[in-house]
């Protein structure tokens, strides 16, 4: 039996990345990594596995299943398991390599093959047997095959694949996480609409997607403005992301009016600064009612819109628009809380 801690390194062309993805532009998705604040960019083929994981108490860990997990780690118990994922097949973050016990602190994460369940004992991809527990798992998932679909902007995912000489990840495998996913950010097309449910197709892909119409949804239309009719003065918001210097924005979109794009709660969200435009050259300074003034980075093609809000019955085949969509808690589907006509991606 080997208890001693394995080395388990990819090979240094290969990358797994965890975090959020942030954009979605044809087949390339980028991806905020949650310990680093560098932007990750991955290529999604045909090839590429796709698989979600979601949380199941009832999964049943069988020999001869795959798994993946972590936990604390003793000579004399081997791993005592926190948390525990398998699936019915070896796709997603079972299909990574494992090989061996990788210590991160105190804690070391593994996986492999089961060989026995009392005691639970577990093979690596190079047949080396290790050993565990599973009195202390709190943590029970089960991984599925999914499809393109689930990749949402604000969606936790998990990824793997190879290094490109341009730096891109082209994409083994990727995983969407569907507890840690609430909601998340999708353009398309509207389809077709019957009562509660609406067909849309996702943006760069052919396949439709039904989703319910939540009776509370926020429904408006993004109505687009000429960059030159604003001037010194006027009272707008920019929509954006804290800059780097000191009370500064990356600016997203210029709004008037009182409506807005849904809110994110990510500590990296975007953020609204309502105030006066006080200066347009050299740069946008827009002067907030507290008199602090805010240097304003305006990219091209940035949108200058008005937000106004719209009844149901404008949902018609045909529109484009972006849906705000939370997971259906009684099914894999989604229900949109959000949807804006003519929304600039």
């Amino acid at each position: 039996m080997i208890t001693a801690i394995e080395a388990q390194q990819p090979p240094s062309d290969f990358a797994e990345v965890d975090g959020m993805i942030v954009s979605v532009r044809g087949n390339i998705v980028q991806i905020r990594p949650g310990l680093r604040p560098k932007m990750v960019r991955a290529s999604i083929s045909d090839k590429t596995e796709i698989s979600g994981m979601k949380r199941n108490d009832k999964i049943l860990l069988k020999e001869g299943m795959y798994f993946t997990g972590g936990g604390m780690f003793s000579e004399k118990d081997g791993v005592s398991f926190f948390w525990i994922a398998s699936g019915a097949s070896r796709i997603g973050a079972l299909k990574q390599p494992r090989n061996g016990l990788v210590r991160d602190g105190a804690f070391v994460s593994c996986g492999g093959k089961i060989k026995s369940l009392k005691p639970f004992t577990f093979t690596d991809d190079n047949g080396k047997e290790f050993k565990g527990k599973l009195d202390k798992v709190q943590g029970k998932w089960e991984v599925y095959p999914a499809d393109r679909n689930s990749l949402l902007i604000g969606v936790r995912v998990n990824l793997f694949g190879k290094v490109s000489p341009d730096g891109v990840i082209q994409a083994q495998s990727i995983s969407p996480n569907k507890d840690y996913s609430a909601s998340g950010t999708m353009f398309g097309e509207i389809r077709a609409v019957d009562g509660d449910k609406v067909t849309i197709r996702p943006r760069y892909t052919k396949d439709d997607l039904i989703i319910t119409l939540k009776q509370t949804a926020t429904l408006q239309e993004e109505e687009k403005l000429d960059p030159e009719s604003f001037k010194v003065g006027d009272e707008v918001t920019f929509w954006g992301e804290k800059s780097k210097t000191k009370d500064g924005l990356n600016a997203l979109a210029l709004l008037l009016g009182e409506g807005r794009y849904p809110e994110a709660k990510d500590e990296n969200a975007p953020i609204y600064l309502t105030g006066s435009i006080s200066s347009i050259s050299p740069n946008v300074v827009l002067t907030t009612s507290d008199g602090v003034k805010h240097t304003i980075q305006v990219p091209a093609q940035m949108p200058f819109a008005r937000l106004k809000s719209i009844e149901a019955s404008q949902l018609k085949k045909g529109v484009q628009a972006m849906f705000v969509l939370e997971r259906d808690p009684d099914s894999d589907g989604f229900i949109t809380k959000a949807i804006i006509v003519n929304a600039s991606p």
